[in-house]
């Protein structure tokens, strides 16, 4: 059996500049689009929202931010339909705002 060490044999011939692509490359494969959500989908997200922001339950949302989908897990304080806007407050009290059109998925807990 051949014991190969795969990348590491190659590091020590690569210059910074090399590592710090090869780093760039990596992480670029983990970016992902943002979803296009139809519109029964979106008449879902709302109904959702308004149900949980008059009974104060904690809720998951998934949400597209810089390429990744992100989570939170929160209670929604307040939702500000001119600026197309939701407030949420994690369970650590921290309060993050999220885009409407960045939402791609909430659920109720």
């Amino acid at each position: 059996m051949i014991n190969d060490r795969g990348r590491i044999k190659w590091a020590p011939f690569l210059i910074p500049e090399h590592r710090k692509r090869i780093a760039q490359l990596y992480e670029q494969e983990d970016d992902v689009e943002q979803p296009e959500l139809d519109e029964q989908m979106l008449d879902t997200l709302q109904e959702t929202i308004v149900m949980a922001v008059e009974s104060e339950w904690v809720v998951n949302i998934q949400f597209y931010r810089s390429k990744r989908l992100n989570n939170i897990r929160g209670v929604i304080h307040k939702v500000d339909p001119v600026s197309r806007k939701i407030e949420v407050e994690n369970l650590d009290g921290q309060r993050v705002g999220i885009d409407f059109q960045m939402i791609t998925n909430i659920s109720i807990d």
